[in-house]
């Protein structure tokens, strides 16, 4: 505490206390957590904060390290910092005002907060930095001689250790459990951390690794039971359906349309739908892509394929991913376009109906490690060129997984000896194959910009293969359409296991 005269000029922020229940992800209660807080809103940029971006890892990686811990054996456990943000040394000078319920000294006295305290606008980057430097720092400057990854920050690389950091939430996979023990013992003497001895609980998925069938399965049943509550008797009462979008819809605008019938926050359900879509759920990502598209003014038939989406939910609560890794599969890319599928007489005016959507996964040894469905930024001209669009974009995410797995080999390979990459990527359109495999100058895709052709290099190279692909054996035509009842199965068993 300082006496108020001596800080000049400088600002203070208020101190905010936040009391919570914490629950475990099926709803039970864990425990109540008091917790001080500083208003980050208060603080003025240049002064007492810059930068605040934090990184966290992407859920490729975790996917594929859960793959890479049932190939090879691995020991996996969790460790969560208690008080992480704390733990780090406030990065600036900043004055907090005396919080609620304490005793001062008589006279005009602030805080001069020496650590890192919750909700200021650069904590959570603070906190990543303090964590990263003790890690990669060598044992004789107090840290522990991690490497850290090029193509992920979050992920951390050290003698048959990797470990995977998400704030405070760290996944440790080990080549056996005394290499994790001395870690965690180690990791004591710098920071306050509790063992969660497995990784159950990890970010709200349950993740169950059977060992007798050598299976990882990712679910999410409570946060789905929170979405059908959230929607309330509008759904608990509904019939179910078979898939999460009616075949050949496709949304848009309606502006003029009728208006909503229920009450239920659209946006809210439609960010815990995200989270689900982009964890352990594929099967709805193109539905809950369109339905977000109209979240700013959803209408009657907007709320409908929410609905939908959530009918579909209720009969899958207990569903997930079945990750049945196989060494001898490489790396499998399937992509798909969707040309033009928004336009119609009813949206010839609206441009972004003309807009094809491209949709891809990334199996990894079998496993789905990676999928997206999303509208192309640019207007294609052709099928050719929507699925050559398509392609291209998916070599955004397959180039950098590629150097992440070369990365994991160099680094631990002792641990990895058996690692064969190869790498397929399936297309369907004859137009789109050829101009990937064999460049020349063509009239109609001349136009097609360069930033396109990033990949050709590592086609010619034999670095990427690119085969064609029946149709119906397509596993990304899921992520750019609705689909009849009996394709959609076939493709998510393919995909999902079940």
């Amino acid at each position: 505490m300082v006496k108020r005269s001596t800080i000049g000029n400088a600002k203070t922020v208020k101190a905010i206390w936040a009391f919570k229940r914490k629950l475990r992800p099926d709803g039970s209660l864990l425990k109540h957590k008091a917790r001080l807080n500083a208003h980050g809103g208060m603080q003025i940029y240049g002064e007492s904060y810059w930068d605040t971006y934090a990184p966290v890892v992407n859920w490729i990686s975790i996917r594929m390290m859960l793959t890479l811990s049932v190939i090879h054996s691995l020991y996996t456990t969790s460790i969560d910092f208690t008080l992480a943000f704390p733990q780090a040394d406030v990065d600036a000078t900043i004055y907090m005002e005396i919080p609620m319920g304490c005793q001062a000294p008589e006279g005009d006295y602030v805080c001069l907060l020496l650590k890192n305290l919750y909700c200021l606008k650069q904590a959570a980057k603070t906190w990543f930095e303090h964590l990263r430097d003790t890690l990669i720092k060598n044992s004789d400057e107090g840290g522990y001689g991690f490497t850290q990854s090029a193509i992920d920050p979050c992920i951390f690389y050290k003698d048959g250790i990797i470990l995977i950091s998400w704030v405070d939430d760290c996944l440790i996979f080990a080549k056996s459990k005394s290499y994790a023990d001395d870690l965690i013992k180690n990791l004591q003497s710098s920071f306050t951390l509790t063992e969660e001895e497995d990784v159950s609980a990890y970010l709200g998925v349950e993740v169950n690794v059977d060992g007798d069938s050598d299976t990882v399965s990712l679910t999410q049943p409570y946060l789905i039971k929170r979405i059908i509550d959230a929607m309330g008797p509008a759904i608990s009462d509904a019939n179910t359906k078979s898939t999460p979008a009616v075949y050949k819809e496709i949304l848009h605008k309606d502006e003029d349309g009728p208006e909503r019938k229920q009450d239920w926050h659209y946006r809210s359900l439609i960010g815990m739908l995200n989270y689900l879509a982009a964890s352990t759920r594929p099967d709805i990502l193109y539905a809950v892509h369109q339905c977000a598209r109209f979240s700013a003014n959803p209408k009657l038939q907007h709320e409908r394929a929410l609905k939908r989406i959530v009918r579909y939910l209720k009969s899958t609560m207990d569903k997930g991913i079945i990750l049945r890794p196989d060494p001898n599969d490489g790396i499998k890319c399937y992509v798909d376009a969707d040309f033009a599928g928004g336009y119609s007489d009813e949206t010839k005016d609206d441009p972004v109906s003309v807009h094809s959507r491209t949709g891809y996964v990334i199996i990894y040894y079998g496993c789905p490690v990676l999928w997206v469905s999303k509208l192309q930024t640019e207007i294609s001209l052709s099928t050719v060129e929507a699925e050559y669009v398509a392609l291209s974009t998916s070599m955004r995410d397959l180039i950098p997984f590629i150097d992440q797995v070369h990365e994991l080999s160099n680094v631990l390979g002792e641990m990895t000896p058996d690692v064969k990459l190869h790498c397929t990527l399936f297309e369907d359109n004859n137009g789109a194959l050829e101009l990937a495999t064999k460049p020349r100058y063509r009239p109609r895709t001349k136009h097609i910009a360069i930033k396109y052709h990033h990949f050709r290099e590592r086609v010619q190279n034999g670095l990427i293969k690119v085969l064609p692909i029946d149709t119906r054996e397509k596993l990304a035509d899921q992520f750019t359409k609705g689909l009849m009842a009996g394709t959609f199965e076939y493709l998510r068993f393919k995909l999902l296991g079940w």
